[in-house]
């Protein structure tokens, strides 16, 4: 396996680290910027592309064929991809045929690094991943934060935040970044990242670097974006820039509250402020119960973790798997309470639906895991209520179980806005 080199020198850590910084002010705009460069840029991006989407390898003739490129210029792009660690070459492949053996290219291990922080009402974690898709820090604590100081939960997140930056620089892996998800309005638009709102935390206008504690680095940049946002993405990718094979779907979280997520052409849509997607606070009622947000008969209050719990007579702060007992053991109260949350699902995602004209949804979280007791009464509210009913065929998928998949979405999304501006890492552009 060769290392990243530019010009035969191999690049090291802190190389890696000047070009991330060169990089992050241009984020996602790279495109709009472009001068005269702009066709490299876009076949740079396009190898790139083809790379991280084929985990197990793909060779220089392939990326050839596939983009309509010369060899020659597949290979110099390779070279510029490999020159800053993004890419690596793997074992040479002998498939038996006449000519020269394939070297097979991949997301370059253990060079650069997201990490991925998240605090739900019932746990708070960090994580970090490489392009490769490794997990390089893992930490998950359980926890009560519904009305928790933020002050003080924020800052033990900032210290895991610091250990995982400190355990990839160990490794040898540059951090490109660290991105928060949590479970309300925020706003990664202003010049520092805040929280606006987050009802079930009872959280109001955090400034979250400032929160996050001094034992951050300086130089680490911070964003932060909705969980249901940031669980959509790790729904959507098996590792960074690597779909699964959906790229437009509507996903429905569902831990405590119930959030929600708009992902099209494999990018989460936010709306004019970052605030789309918010599933939860559809109103299903203007008579129901009063949610935390101040509104009455949200989705929230009859398809969330408490309302549910509560049907089924059942401890509203129970874990889920004593709810997913119950569903096993055919316990009709529980059945009773899932179903009633199913249709009072289906009615809101009936209406995003005729809204929206998307035929797949995931469900995560809690509500993936019950996926298979909720679908019935799901699709029979979906079939009285959309108008394309008969005309399109709605799939319901549960997404990949994870424990924290706000935190995995996260690490991914801060490493795929590097992808996005790879032509500027290269010192050579």
């Amino acid at each position: 396996m060769s290392t990243g080199q530019v010009d035969g020198t191999p690049v090291s850590a802190a190389e890696r680290t000047a070009l991330v910084e060169r990089v992050l002010p241009l984020e996602r705009g790279w495109q709009e910027r472009a001068n005269q460069s702009a066709m490299r840029i876009h076949n740079l991006g396009l190898v790139l592309k083809l790379v991280m989407e084929e985990e197990s390898g793909i060779s220089r003739a392939e990326i050839a064929r596939s983009t309509g490129l010369t060899r020659s210029t597949a290979s110099r792009l390779i070279q510029d991809l490999l020159g800053i660690g993004l890419v690596v070459e793997q074992q040479v492949l002998e498939s038996g045929e006449p000519g020269r053996p394939a070297t097979p290219i991949t997301p370059a291990p253990g060079t650069y690094a997201g990490i991925g922080a998240t605090v739900n009402l019932d746990y708070a974690a960090v994580r970090a991943i490489d392009l490769a898709g490794n997990v390089i820090f893992d930490h998950h604590e359980p926890g009560d934060f519904r009305n928790s100081d933020p002050v003080e939960t924020l800052r033990r997140l900032g210290d895991r935040i610091a250990e995982a930056a400190e355990t990839c620089t160990a490794a040898g892996a540059t951090v490109v970044g660290a991105c928060i998800g949590l479970p309300g309005l925020t706003d990664g638009r202003a010049a520092e990242p805040i929280l606006r709102v987050a009802p079930n935390l009872g959280w109001r206008n955090i400034p979250i670097r400032e929160y996050l504690g001094s034992r951050l680095p300086n130089s680490l940049r911070v964003t932060v974006d909705n969980d249901a946002n940031l669980q959509a993405v790790a729904a959507a990718y098996k590792s960074p820039g690597s779909l699964r094979g959906i790229s437009d779907f509507l996903y429905v979280s569902g831990d405590v509250g119930v959030g929600g997520a708009l992902v099209l052409g494999g990018e989460v849509f936010r709306g004019n402020h970052g605030w789309a997607g918010e599933l939860g606070h559809f109103l299903v009622d203007p008579n129901g119960p009063l949610c935390e947000c101040g509104a009455h008969g949200c989705l929230e209050v009859f398809a969330g973790k408490f309302a549910v719990h509560t049907a089924a007579g059942l401890d509203p702060d129970a874990p889920a798997a004593e709810l997913i007992a119950a569903l096993q053991s055919g316990d009709a109260r529980t059945l009773a309470a899932v179903a009633s949350a199913g249709r009072a699902l289906g009615v809101t995602l009936a209406n995003a639906i005729n809204l929206l004209d998307v035929t797949t949804v995931v469900f995560g979280t809690g509500i993936g895991r019950v996926a298979t007791w909720v679908r019935p009464t799901v699709l029979e509210a979906l079939e009285n209520r959309l108008l394309s009913r008969g005309h399109i065929q709605i799939e319901l998928l549960a997404a990949p179980d994870d424990n924290a998949p706000a935190a995995t979405g996260a690490a991914h999304l801060a490493l795929i806005g590097v992808l996005d501006a790879a032509v500027a890492l290269h010192p050579g552009s």
